[in-house]
């Protein structure tokens, strides 16, 4: 996927252009322009290692992107 799919993909589902751009840069380890179903499974299983010793972690992150995203009521972090 290019870098300009990805950003397609990322701001129809509500992201920013500059989020596509970091999440791209992110996942392009390579840095050879396109990313691929490897590079996204390699960010989803580091995500996932880095929630093993706080299972927790997992869920509070999940809670403040719902918060952050809220166009009505209060934008509140949640921390464990």
């Amino acid at each position: 996927m290019s870098q300009s799919e990805f950003s397609s993909f990322v701001t129809a589902h509500g992201g920013t252009e500059t989020e596509a751009a970091n999440d791209f840069a992110a996942l392009d380890t390579s840095n050879s322009g396109s990313i691929t179903s490897s590079n996204i499974t390699d960010a989803i299983n580091n995500l996932q290692n880095s929630y093993q010793n706080d299972p927790y972690a997992a869920i509070v992150s999940m809670f403040n992107m719902f918060a952050s995203n809220t166009t009505t009521g209060s934008s509140v972090s949640v921390s464990a």
